[in-house]
């Protein structure tokens, strides 16, 4: 978080203060002191408030708070004559009466996006209903299963297709992996049951790629399409998935 005031930014986060982009060296408690006023500026702070905020309570002299008081006008280029920013309401306290704007640092968090759907979903829908819908809800249930079982968090689902994040790259390129294995593991118990239509067998594309979830870019990249072969290491390469604008290697076109 940043306060913005006259050519000041008070760095929360940081626990700096800078003026037109210059650092001010700050005592704590007077650092303290200032954060406090301003996060308080809609009201009028007593002394009380002060010694309980920044001092957690104890007693400290008069001279005291009065010089960390001047500390904090000096360092915001203000004084006890024209308190162009820091008023005295006697008998009261102090009000911070600066117009003051608040910045809030975006939320960057780098993420691996892990997208599946079924191949062929609507042309299996047409040809066998139940038995699709059957498939489909065992195949979901292989992906919840890996997807929590390799740190993935599951934020889009709708019809045919799941979408997950994870936190590393490598947690999701393993996910999608051992997806493909279970659903070969599944194909092959499926094609031994003769009451199973083979109309309706899973096969599933996964997209995977990394970005930053604080963009909102979105453009084509490689896809990846994992079938319920025998051979669970068969990943073959599909076009049109749309995935995060990449910030770093696009994971799915290195497998």
């Amino acid at each position: 978080m940043k306060f913005v005031f006259a050519e000041h930014v008070l760095d929360i986060d940081r626990r700096e203060l800078r003026r037109s982009g210059k650092p001010i060296a700050l005592e704590p408690q007077v650092f303290d002191l200032l954060v406090y006023l301003v996060r308080n500026r809609d009201r009028v702070v007593s002394k009380d408030d002060l010694l309980e905020a920044v001092w957690g309570g104890r007693i400290v002299s008069d001279s005291a708070l009065t010089s960390r008081i001047t500390a904090v006008r000096k360092a915001i280029g203000d004084n006890g004559a024209e308190q162009r920013l820091i008023r005295t309401v006697s008998r009261k306290g102090l009000r911070f009466v600066g117009a003051v704007r608040e910045e809030e640092e975006p939320l960057r968090k780098l993420a691996a996006i892990f997208a599946a759907d079924v191949e062929g979903y609507s042309r299996l829908m047409g040809q066998d209903e139940v038995g699709t819908l059957r498939r489909l809800t065992a195949c979901r249930a292989v992906l919840d299963e890996r997807i929590a079982a390799f740190r993935g968090r599951i934020f889009g689902s709708a019809g045919d297709s799941v979408i997950a994040d994870f936190a590393s790259a490598a947690d999701a390129v393993q996910c999608a992996l051992a997806v493909q294995e279970a659903l070969a593991t599944e194909e092959q118990s499926v094609s031994a049951s003769a009451s199973m239509s083979a109309t309706s067998s899973c096969k599933a594309t996964i997209c995977l790629a990394t970005g930053s979830t604080s963009r909102r870019v979105w453009r084509r990249s490689p896809r990846l399409a994992v079938s319920a072969s025998p051979e669970p290491c068969a990943i073959r390469s599909a076009p049109n998935c749309l995935s995060p604008s990449p910030i770093s290697a696009n994971s799915g076109s290195k497998i």
